[in-house]
């Protein structure tokens, strides 16, 4: 064997000594998130990497430091509050970012498979503030339905823009419907459809991620693609269209300098660079630690290790974290979310963005949040800058500020060897930081990295612990998703299928004939049955692990409880520390037999369940069948209307099986008097609130309901439990009740006869719920606002079904009878002011309720008004009487209901 040839330090400037190897390819300054990523492609790529840094630890900017080290960075004289919990459990991102889940830096972690270093969890939702008030932006068809983003109107202009861009493919120039979005602004787009300045701003700011106004006099096709990929990455796990590694984004740095070590790369940390090292021609070849000196044909780094003229100011980026321990005011609880903030709703150049993390990503002690608000800074007071974020977050117990320069390089490193990324922006996502590397991969190798990956492959092993709760990044999950927005402006959708409206963008998925314009409602209600019969199926599955584990504990028990048994016999009657631990398994066996009844009757619910949903998917693939024919064969008019007919039954079919006749509970707000009255011994409970909804208990006021005894104790509390079809508690909003019925004023547009009332004691809240407030009512009905009733929000459903069925071929005539029932008596309220004229209500040879008019006398003098009082309440109980036997008989389905009893019977009965 040859002997090894020894390396050449002949180019080591005099009086200094070799850095480590001495010679690389490539010497990279810091462990950013940027220059870790790069040092491990160069490495993966044969180069012999150095990595340098002046920090003792990983990440620099990226860092996820713990409690301990946040207070030396930002409170070095102050030690760490003991009451914020343990240092060891605290991650804490020094730079607040999101990873978009089909975003570029996804492919490059699925490029190099740094995925099998990383766990991720998908984060709960996406948030957006318009007018002071904070918006979910909507994630599925049944969200979209509920936001008031936007008005019914407006809904119904968005919807057709995003279609438009949903449509559009750069490669087909039958899809542009003459416009150039390569050359067209994004103001031009905006204009064609007619959307909104608020539309607008939720489209360029919540979707496109823009930072600022000028992305609208840049050319659309940028907006477009933007808002695409968030559409791609929203579907790909629902909640949200964003991902965050547990532990911090510390790990992502972490991660690729693994990579790097893996395939040779040397790594040097707490070690500070004195120089960078160049050639007469200004060209750099080298650096200097302390006496120690590294050459390279090229150098990368951040900002902070380059000189002043190589780099220029680019802006100032201020951020504050704040520590909570409650989760973020008006966003459902989320464990995990972002929020932005428009610069027009701040009246600003650039948005704020705010970014929130907990301990389901590990980064905090249970019951602990992190949050951090950031922007660009326009103004000499930058922190002020941050209110209408900080706003937004409530108390805090702790807060860390950050004024940071943000600079960018002068010129592209191909002149002077010096590879330098730009400072992080105040984005809380990394599709600006990804195309930073993407564009400095380009410029050092000369080459694009193959960026092809498909974001949903499953080429490396899937992680064992990767499940819809903790998604893994190998998770597949084709399909467009553009959709749930268009559904805003379609409010028809029943609740019990959200999913209906989704798309698939595969050309496999929209096979000619499947989903024609006329009638989507059949082939997307079997789409949704589909699924949600995959779901029962996976479920019951999961149930009948746990039916087998809970029979096989019960036998392990029973046989230990046995054995002691007969060990007892044997020994001592008067053991009894053995008598007690055989109660106690004795009592833990009957407690596990109760479980395994439950869990036995709930597999056969979800048999039956799924069997019923069999059973629809059956026929609503006879009428998508009947929908294709009528299209293949003829594009008329009667082929359209054939299609609609069947969609039209198979919703009516849908909710016969959701139940004829279903009774709702609404609970309002204690008021502040009730509750000075009352105190807290008046409460409603809702014991199964993240389940099914259909419970409520009561809990009756003692003086009230049960009084005191003698002595004066109190008696004991009684609870009254009910069961509903749904109920609503306090903080249901006016959208969320009509959302449950939306699909009843669905049915009235399709034939069916439809009836919606509220009934409760005065005060209950039964006029808000129907009509809302009063100046609702004096404002135009088909503006929608949160406070509007069932009875506006219906009006404007109506209409809206009208307009869009007779853009089909459909004809509607509206007519609209408003009567009121007062001591069983029917007064037409649209008759001509002091007519006398009363409603009787008769049946025709069909069964059917029709009204007539006949005379009527009114109250003469007040002895008479007295007694009408009587009449009046004897009228209410009476007909509140007549209606729960009506209910009660078609609930068990009696064939002959007495709704001639009462006439506020008979006519609800129609």
């Amino acid at each position: 064997m040859a002997e090894e040839s020894k390396l050449d330090f002949s180019w080591l400037p005099k009086g200094t000594e070799a850095l480590a190897d001495g010679e690389y390819d490539v010497i990279v300054l810091g462990t950013g998130l940027k220059e870790c990523i790069l040092s491990g492609l160069l490495a993966v790529n044969g180069k012999k990497v150095l990595v340098v840094d002046r920090n003792p630890y990983y990440g620099g900017e990226c860092a996820s430091p713990n409690l301990t080290n946040l207070y030396k960075k930002f409170k070095p004289d102050q030690e760490p509050r003991t009451d914020l919990g343990a240092d060891r459990d605290y991650n804490v991102d020094l730079v607040p970012k999101f990873i978009m889940a089909c975003g570029k830096l996804v492919k490059m972690l699925l490029h190099t498979k740094v995925t099998r270093y990383l766990e991720f969890k998908n984060v709960d939702g996406s948030y957006v503030v318009k007018g002071g008030r904070t918006y979910k932006v909507p994630a599925t068809g049944e969200e979209a339905l509920r936001s008031s983003l936007m008005g019914m109107f407006e809904k119904r202009k968005f919807r057709k823009l995003i279609m438009y861009i949903y449509n559009y493919e750069e490669e087909d120039p039958k899809t542009y419907e003459g416009m150039d979005l390569f050359n067209q602004p994004m103001s031009e787009l905006f204009e064609k459809y007619g959307v909104d300045i608020n539309t607008q701003s939720f489209m360029g700011h919540a979707m496109a991620l823009m930072r600022d106004e000028s992305y609208v006099s840049r050319p659309a096709i940028e907006t477009v693609r933007a808002i695409k990929l968030y559409a791609y990455s929203l579907e790909r796990y629902g909640k949200s269209p964003y991902i965050y590694p547990l532990y911090g984004l510390g790990g992502l740095p972490e991660s690729f300098s693994r990579l790097c070590a893996i395939n040779g790369g040397t790594f040097m940390l707490n070690r500070s660079v004195d120089e960078i090292l160049t050639d007469k021609d200004g060209k750099a070849w080298g650096i200097k630690c302390d006496n120690e000196v590294a050459k390279a044909k090229l150098v990368i780094g951040d900002p902070s290790y380059f000189p002043g003229e190589k780099v220029r100011k680019n802006g100032v980026a201020v951020r504050s974290i704040f520590i909570l321990n409650h989760p973020v005011p008006n966003t459902n609880d989320a464990e995990s979310l972002q929020i932005i903030i428009p610069a027009a709703q701040a009246n600003r150049h650039n948005d704020i963005y705010v970014a929130v993390v907990s301990s389901a990503h590990c980064v905090a002690p249970q019951g602990i949040y992190i949050a951090i608000v950031s922007t660009l800074a326009e103004t000499s007071v930058p922190l002020q800058e941050l209110e209408p974020g900080v706003k937004l977050l409530g108390p805090y117990l702790e807060r860390f500020d950050a004024i940071t320069d943000i600079y960018e390089p002068v010129v592209d490193g191909k002149t002077d060897n010096c590879f330098i990324s730009a400072s992080y922006d105040p984005t809380s996502h990394f599709e600006t930081t990804s195309e930073d590397v993407l564009d400095l991969y380009k410029r050092i190798t000369g080459e694009d990295l193959d960026m092809n990956i498909n974001a949903d492959s499953t080429d490396v092993d899937q992680p064992q612990d990767a499940s819809p709760e903790r998604p893994s990044l190998y998770q597949a999950g084709n399909g467009h998703v553009l959709s749930h927005f268009a559904s805003m402006a379609t409010p028809e959708a029943p609740k019990s299928d959200p999913s209906q409206w989704q798309r698939a963008s595969t050309s496999e998925s929209r096979s000619p004939g499947t989903l024609g314009r006329g009638f989507p409602d059949t082939y997307e209600h079997a789409v949704a049955l589909l699924k949600h019969a995959a779901s029962l199926e996976r479920e019951r599955a999961d149930k009948q692990s746990d039916l087998e584990y809970l029979r096989s504990t019960i036998k392990t028990q029973t046989q230990i409880i046995n054995t002691m048994s007969d060990n007892q016999h044997l020994s001592e009657p008067t053991d009894y520390q053995q008598e007690k631990k055989v109660q106690a398994l004795c009592r833990e066996v009957t407690a596990l037999v109760m479980q395994l009844g439950q869990r036995d009757s709930l597999i056969h619910s979800l048999h039956e369940e799924r069997d019923r949903s069999a059973r629809v998917i059956d026929q609503l693939r006879l009428s998508q069948h009947s929908c294709e024919a009528g299209q293949c064969g003829s594009q008329s008019l009667s082929g359209s209307t054939s299609g609609m007919s069947e969609a039209m039954r198979s919703t009516g079919e849908v909710m016969e099986l959701k139940g004829n006749i279903r009774v709702f509970c609404r609970v309002r707000p204690i008021l502040r008097h009730e509750f000075a009255m009352s105190g807290s011994e008046q409460i409603f409970a809702f014991p199964d609130y993240r389940g099914e909804r259909r419970q409520i208990e009561l809990t009756a006021n003692p003086k009230a309901h049960v009084g005191y005894g003698q002595s004066g104790s109190r008696s004991i509390v009684k609870k009254y439990n009910f069961d509903f079809d749904l109920v609503f508690d306090s903080k249901c909003t006016q959208e969320d009740v009509f959302l449950e019925v939306s699909a009843l004023i669905q049915s009235a547009l399709d034939g069916y006869n439809v009836c919606i009332f509220a009934y409760g004691q005065t005060g209950s809240g039964k006029t808000y719920t129907m009509q809302g407030r009063e100046e609702d009512s004096d404002s135009q009905m088909m503006e929608l606002s949160p406070d509007m009733g069932i009875v506006g929000r219906a009006i404007s459903h109506i209409f809206a079904g009208i307009d869009d069925l007779q853009s089909s071929g459909w004809d509607f005539t509206a007519s609209l009878e408003l009567v009121e029932i007062y001591n069983e008596t029917l007064r037409d309220l649209l008759a001509p002011i002091g007519s006398t004229d009363k409603v009787e209500l008769r049946l025709d040879s069909d069964g059917k309720v029709a009204m007539v008019n006949s005379c009527t006398h009114g109250v003469k003098n007040d002895q008479e008004a007295n007694k009408e009082l009587m009449k009046e309440a004897l009228a209410i109980n009476k007909s509140l009487s007549a209606l729960g036997n009506v209910i009660c008989a078609l609930a068990k389905k009696v064939r002959v209901a007495q709704y001639a009893l009462v006439d506020m019977v008979h006519y609800s009965g129609i």
